[in-house]
């Protein structure tokens, strides 16, 4: 009895935690803005990996992007799941399977923002090499 009833206990959290890991490719573009100033739009790539309350960039510009994102209660929302990082925020769409990911400073006076927006689609592995 003892045993069936761990089992049920352990069961749905095991079967829980594989739901919520997946990898995800996303491609779009950044755009930078100075005070007023624009930027031209820089292309973006990375892959994600998603693992509940973290996600990890395994491929992609850990010089300019954090590659470490950890879910953050205050930036989520109904549609969509915020993670938070020392060097920006991202953001994940539920629905559309957008991604966001902002950064703000503030540099010789002006507010710099960097804007990252795309979409996601499911990864898929192939062995080229």
């Amino acid at each position: 009895m003892l045993k069936f009833l761990l089992l049920a206990l352990i069961a749905p959290s095991v079967l829980f935690a594989a739901e919520k890991q997946k990898t995800v490719e996303c491609s779009g573009n950044t755009v930078i803005t100075v005070g007023n100033a624009i930027g031209a739009q820089t292309p973006f790539y990375a892959v994600f990996q998603i693992k509940g309350d973290s996600v990890e960039m395994i491929e992609g510009d850990n010089q300019r992007f954090s590659s470490e994102y950890k879910l953050n209660e205050e930036l989520t929302r109904p549609e969509r799941n915020g993670y938070g990082s020392e060097n920006g925020n991202l953001f994940f769409f539920k629905k559309s399977g957008r991604f966001q990911i902002l950064k703000i400073r503030i540099v010789n006076a002006e507010i710099k923002s960097e804007t990252t927006d795309g979409n996601c689609k499911a990864f898929t592995k192939k062995d080229v090499f």
